[in-house]
């Protein structure tokens, strides 16, 4: 007789897995990022990781390092996660204040859809 699998209802949540084993860490690119732009459709949301630099005439550029595409479920979960671990931070260190300075540069998204009238 087969067992029955648990429901996953309002009352019983799915559990967060506790991982503590990394596979192949010493195989995957590591590297800093210091701009993310995000795409987003039906279907799945995809960020694209890189730094920002600046091109010979000095206008600033994004240099993509990488993509990571993720399922509208992944990326709520991945936000929930980076919202706890955020406020876990600014307990112990202090608020992070993302303030404008003077070296800061803010790479606006482009869209090919219409402006819509005001």
């Amino acid at each position: 007789m087969a067992k029955k699998r648990a429901s996953k209802s309002a009352k019983n949540p799915p559990q967060l897995l506790d991982i503590d084993t990394f596979v192949g860490g010493k195989d995957v690119p590591a590297f800093y990022a210091n701009a993310v732009r995000t795409v987003v459709s039906a279907y799945d949301f995809t960020l694209i990781i890189g730094q920002v630099g600046y091109k010979a005439n000095g206008e600033p550029e994004m240099r993509e390092a990488a993509r990571l595409n993720l399922s509208p479920q992944h990326a709520k979960s991945l936000a929930i996660i980076l919202a706890a671990r955020i406020s876990d931070y600014e307990e112990r260190f202090g608020t992070i204040s993302i303030e404008p300075i003077a070296d800061a540069v803010v790479i606006k998204a482009r869209s090919n859809a219409p402006e819509q009238p005001s």
